[in-house]
């Protein structure tokens, strides 16, 4: 309860203050260990009336409260169950890390609290992921991170299954910053496919000479590849064959479209499919935190390393 705690002293009311709390399901039934710590400093009851200073909503079960739009009319302060809220919610924040959601609620306004009570609390309520138990493969622990941006690229290929037909999603992604440079939707793969991505990255960032990691597909051991990479001055690594963790950093972002993109939206139009994949690369680069970057979004923590931002994905 040390969320409820700090965030009802956040709100600065007083003993005699009405809080009123609202469940997802509508039940009556409220937990004493969410009533014995609001007990400690005010009065609660289960229906808005006009001498409620506070709303909180309990998201029972994960599923979130229908009406909260409707809650906002009464310009009542609400208090919401966040950590379930964005467990459930079928759109950008699935099963997010004790971590992210602490500075996620600081960044939204919500609560300032110490990422250990995030933790304890969730831990309590069951919403922590399990531990990850794969080995670590060391055949790459020579390889040397990049210090600063556009030192190196990122390319590869994702294949797109739209209405049963094969779309291919071909990503340049900067390694330093995770920041999505540019993305093509192709009907094909082959190598001019992957060096049209290259170029419209290279048109954004002109003053970039960065080092191209593929893996040894098709399209990036072609004599045409390799003519174009030496035409754009470029230096072009391909990785250790089955090592695909040497290209790590585009794999995990092809994991992340899939899981909180790919496999929720799913429209049946194709200029409407790629208005949302443009939706959610743009929300990636600008408003998804990442534990690799001391919980910042891309385009953060771009321009605090060198006060400049990369721009905006198009």
């Amino acid at each position: 309860m040390q969320v409820f705690n700090l965030a009802l002293r956040f709100y600065n009311l007083i003993k005699k203050d009405l809080i009123t709390i609202l469940t997802t399901s509508g039940n009556f039934y409220i937990s004493s260990y969410v009533t014995n710590e609001i007990e400690k400093f005010f009065n609660w009851n289960r229906k808005i009336s006009s001498k409620t200073k506070l709303i909180i909503v309990n998201y029972e079960f994960g599923y979130p409260y229908k009406n909260l739009i409707d809650l906002k009319k009464y310009n009542i302060a609400i208090i919401e169950d966040f950590a379930r809220e964005h467990y459930s919610e079928n759109d950008y924040f699935l099963k997010d890390g004790y971590l992210r959601v602490a500075y996620k609620m600081l960044d939204l306004n919500i609560v300032a609290v110490i990422p250990s009570a995030v933790y304890r609390i969730l831990k309590r309520a069951g919403l922590l992921n399990n531990w990850k138990t794969n080995k670590r493969n060391l055949k790459a622990s020579g390889f040397r991170q990049p210090d600063y941006t556009h030192k190196h690229w990122h390319l590869d290929i994702k294949y797109l299954n739209f209405n049963v037909t094969f779309l291919f999603l071909i990503s340049a992604i900067d390694a330093y910053s995770r920041y999505l440079l540019h993305h093509q939707i192709r009907h094909t793969m082959n190598e001019c496919d992957v060096q049209l991505t290259i170029q419209k990255a290279r048109d954004k960032y002109t003053f970039a000479r960065p080092r191209i990691i593929t893996d040894n597909g098709s399209q990036f051991i072609a004599k045409e590849f390799k003519m174009f990479i030496k035409e754009t001055e470029f230096i072009h690594v391909k990785t250790s064959i089955s090592n695909p963790q040497a290209n790590g950093k585009i794999e995990r972002y092809h994991r992340t479209i899939s899981e909180e993109f790919l496999r929720i939206k799913a429209p049946t139009d194709l200029d409407i499919f790629i208005i949302y994949i443009k939706e959610y690369i743009n929300f990636y680069n600008t408003q998804k935190l990442h534990a690799s970057l001391n919980y910042l979004t891309p385009e953060d923590y771009n321009v605090r390393e060198d006060g400049r931002t990369n721009g905006t994905e198009n």
